[in-house]
């Protein structure tokens, strides 16, 4: 590799891919402003398969403020399944509470965000 790669490339690289995440993570904070938090309640469990591990996404009910009651399956799957009637926050957008998803914490975004971070270094750090 020509010494330019080594001196300019290369460290730029955990720059551009903490540039990414801020801006993946500012478009969901843009999208998810104006969502209503509430709280929801597993009525049910779809199961799928993912690498032979089977996942189970909730079925969640709610009541927006409207009052409309609105179910839907969760896009996040968990294993072991959580248990019928248990309590869930959820987001949903006030004009169309059928757009809904089963909330979870900054925290769990952050931690997520620095496991795959800390992964995407050592990827691209790694000796060719």
């Amino acid at each position: 590799m020509p010494e330019a790669f080594y001196t300019w490339v290369l460290p730029t690289i955990p720059f551009a891919m903490a540039a990414v995440i801020t801006a993946v993570l500012a478009a969901i904070v843009h999208r998810y402003r104006n969502y209503v938090r509430t709280t929801g309640e597993i009525v049910g469990h779809t199961e799928r398969s993912s690498d032979g591990d089977p996942l189970s996404y909730p079925v969640v009910r709610f009541t927006a403020a409207s009052g409309q009651v609105v179910e839907f399956r969760s896009t996040v799957g968990w294993n072991p399944a959580r248990d019928k009637g248990a309590r869930v926050e959820v987001l949903y957008d006030p004009t169309d509470p059928t757009h809904a998803h089963v909330y979870l914490s900054w925290p769990v975004m952050v931690i997520v965000g620095a496991i795959l971070f800390c992964l995407a270094l050592g990827w691209f750090g790694m000796p060719r």
